[in-house]
């Protein structure tokens, strides 16, 4: 059957009218090339949901800085820590039972192997010059204790505001005198044995002075 001219003619014309709006709409709201564009993620502004620093360290200029933060509970509101067992190392270095950076980590279960592993031989070497499994060099305090004390804000009556000087200190590491670059020098000035019978190169564990008789005797 054919159809005439009149009968298709229309249906054509609705087509076409409908083309010609789909297509007239997508250029009317098409984006131009150039700034108007989406910006990639690369341009985009970073916000606080796209970061893990917070707004207020904005103002942080030293990757450092983002390592250090006020002192905060690590254990969460209503929760009892239990405490860590130091007894095996209590043994010989009983005068660490009642020392204060000792006391303070052994309550909230950091104790002795958390930062000197279990120390096996160690232990069980009566002459003692075996030395402990991990021993930490001066320049790599900081980074230890940063593990868990990190610093991400120092605010005005903050527990870390009087560190500043020593931030800035560790980031110029040339220029601090002595006793001034590691939190050991504040933090733990009793964990530091006053007199040794065993001195071990704390990178290698070389013993480099033994005198008199086992370690354990000061």
């Amino acid at each position: 059957m054919a159809y005439s001219r009149s009968k298709c003619g229309p249906g054509i014309g609705v087509v076409a009218a409908v083309l010609a709006a789909v297509l007239t709409g997508f250029v009317l709201t098409r984006s131009p090339r150039g700034n108007a564009e989406e910006p990639s993620n690369a341009s985009k502004p970073r916000t606080a949901a796209a970061t893990s620093v917070p707004v207020v360290h904005a103002t942080v200029k030293s990757a450092k800085d983002e390592k250090w933060t006020v002192q905060r509970d690590i254990v969460p509101a209503g929760k009892t820590p239990e405490p860590a067992d130091n007894s095996y190392c209590d043994v010989c270095h009983a005068n660490y039972q009642e020392e204060e950076l000792t006391e303070v980590h052994r309550d909230v279960g950091v104790g002795c192997e958390t930062c000197h592993g279990m120390s096996m031989t160690h232990s069980e070497d009566e002459d003692n010059v075996t030395p402990p499994e991990i021993m930490w060099a001066s320049a790599r305090i900081n980074d230890r204790c940063m593990t868990c004390h990190l610093r991400k804000d120092i605010l005005p009556g903050s527990k870390a505001i009087n560190h500043q000087s020593f931030f800035e200190r560790l980031d110029r590491p040339a220029t601090a005198g002595a006793g001034e670059k590691y939190c050991t020098e504040c933090h733990a000035v009793e964990h530091k044995l006053p007199h040794r019978t065993r001195v071990w190169d704390r990178e290698t564990g070389k013993l480099i002075k033994q005198t008199g008789g086992p370690a354990m005797d000061r």
